[in-house]
């Protein structure tokens, strides 16, 4: 078993809010593939939501690296709060900051799980690719909510976001549709850094956003796999098929795995593993094209020196 070595950190966001951030890393001397994969959490969860996850991909030599954004975890702010969406992204930013130099030149993917999955989208199409960046994993994507919300409250919502912007409702995410795993919905019920509750103008920040990428796909800069839950009970599964079918077919692919839910990493073994093996899949062809750039790269070195 490969011994994995943890670290954790936390860094100011571009406002000072502290950010936690935590890295998995194979020991030294153990073989690593040159490629850190950096996960980004749903709402209202947290990065310790992905210790099995991490560690399995730290195992197989991935270095592997996560962090809270604001109002989630072990970071600071208002629970499940923003006042724009931007603060996200600028949190994500920070967590690369801190992460740029135990990377070196090393390249990264980043996989994003439904909220998270929209920080990817959005900070890829409105900042431009991270540094370094290979490609993205979007897991159950957050590009709308599976159950539309009625005019009237959404009416009530947006004029309470300008009140009372820390007003917190109920999140109304049913734990049982999480995943299939007997084990999943105690545990996230449970667990303490999972508020049970949403303000208003996440909300309001949530929809602006979801409007302004979620039909964006065709513009996505780099490669994608968009893997859906197929019996997603969460997020808008036919947003997330619009957006994973209009991405660049030269580097975009969809895949919808039916009768999963919403929390695909988390499902039982069996239908967990599947999801898995797409990523194992496409993990292996970037690393592929990495190859083949520094193959042709090395190649080409002589002939500018004659």
């Amino acid at each position: 078993m490969t011994e994995i070595l943890r670290h954790e950190e936390t860094v100011p966001s571009a406002d000072r809010t502290p950010i936690y951030c935590r890295t998995w890393q194979p020991a030294e001397g153990a073989e690593t593939r040159p490629l850190w994969l950096v996960f980004i959490h749903g709402f209202p969860e947290h990065s310790g939501r992905y210790e099995r996850v991490a560690t399995r991909w730290a195992a197989r030599g991935f270095p592997c690296a996560a962090f809270d954004y604001r109002g989630h975890g072990k970071s600071g702010g208002v629970r499940a709060y923003c006042e724009s969406f931007q603060e996200f992204l600028d949190d994500l930013d920070a967590f690369l900051g801190w992460l740029a130099p135990q990377r070196g030149e090393t390249p990264l993917a980043i996989v994003g799980h439904s909220h998270g999955a929209l920080l990817t989208i959005a900070h890829t199409l409105q900042r431009g690719p991270a540094a370094g960046l290979v490609g993205t994993v979007l897991s159950s994507p957050f590009l709308g909510i599976a159950v539309k919300v009625g005019w009237m409250k959404e009416r009530s919502a947006r004029l309470m976001s300008r009140l009372a912007p820390t007003l917190a409702i109920p999140s109304g995410i049913p734990s049982s549709d999480l995943s299939h795993d007997p084990e999943v919905a105690p545990a996230y019920d449970a667990d303490p850094l999972i508020p049970k509750k949403v303000t208003v103008r996440w909300f309001t920040e949530v929809t602006a956003i979801h409007a302004a990428v979620r039909d964006r796909g065709a513009d996505y800069p780099v490669p994608c796999l968009v893997l859906q839950a197929g019996d997603d009970r969460i997020v808008d599964v036919g947003a997330s098929r619009r957006f994973g079918e209009a991405l660049p077919k030269d580097r975009g692919r969809y895949e919808e795995l039916p009768g999963l839910y919403h929390e695909i990493f988390n499902e039982v073994e069996a239908d967990r593993e599947k999801a898995f093996a797409f990523v194992d899949e496409w993990l292996e062809d970037r690393l592929a094209e990495l190859r083949s750039t520094a193959k042709a790269a090395a190649e080409a070195a002589p002939a500018k020196a004659d």
